[in-house]
């Protein structure tokens, strides 16, 4: 008997808690996810960590095309580990959406190992090499250092190529599919179709528009495609 008045004590100081701080984070940490979701859309500038979060609780209530959507948005703010992980966290929700391959292949993984990294670090290494460079080529008439030269010019390529690359990573995607949509040459459905589109496969917009029959459609690309869609079948990042 006690034991039950205990649980039942418990149970009201939970759910007392909970309505005392009905805060996105609250609801999130009580696993609340279509509350806390709600909560937190509520939000005008929504900041990395909120997104993250914002996607966990789309996921959770199976809303795979809007979780991947906050997701890729809150990629584009996080660096470092936090990215790497993110990342993971996207292909894995991909692969199991059908999208690709359970198993990413090695450029993957370069590709986002190196989008991992800040921008600002990629421009003082560039700069460093450009200094080194510049240096010794004012004194290499004196030590005839071709080689040393030689080198920093493949650096200065090397971490230029890698830096143009982890950019080019965090940007190929713009938008979310969130319904099964046909792909056309043109912005209209007289137009020669390229094939279907299934939800939630990201894309990425030409930020191309035109009007058919009063609607609007977009110019886009997944990678190995391009063509036009409705623009009420996407849902931009």
């Amino acid at each position: 008997m006690l034991k039950n008045l205990l649980l039942i004590f418990l149970l009201m100081s939970d759910t007392s808690a909970i309505a005392a701080d009905e805060g996105a984070d609250a609801l999130y940490a009580h696993e609340k996810w279509s509350a806390a979701l709600a909560a937190y859309e509520k939000e005008e500038d929504p900041t990395p960590g909120m997104l993250v979060r914002m996607g966990d609780c789309a996921v959770r209530g199976k809303n795979y095309a809007t979780g991947l959507r906050h997701w890729y948005r809150a990629a584009r703010g996080l660096y470092w580990l936090s990215y790497y992980e993110i990342a993971m966290r996207i292909y894995a929700l991909e692969a199991e959406a059908g999208l690709h391959s359970t198993t990413p292949i090695p450029s993957w993984y370069v590709a986002t190992s190196c989008a991992a990294i800040p921008p600002l670090v990629w421009q003082v290494c560039l700069l460093l090499l450009l200094l080194l460079g510049a240096w010794r080529a004012r004194l290499w008439w004196q030590y005839k250092s071709y080689g040393f030269l030689v080198v920093v010019f493949f650096g200065v390529l090397f971490f230029g190529g890698f830096a143009w690359w982890s950019m080019g990573h965090r940007s190929v995607v713009s938008a979310i599919v969130m319904q099964s949509v046909t792909l056309r040459t043109g912005p209209d459905e007289r137009f020669t179709e390229l094939g279907k589109i299934a939800p939630p496969s990201p894309v990425h917009s030409a930020d191309v528009a035109a009007l058919s029959n009063g609607l609007p459609w977009c110019k886009i690309t997944d990678g190995q495609r391009l063509g036009w869609v409705p623009q009420s079948s996407l849902v931009m990042i």
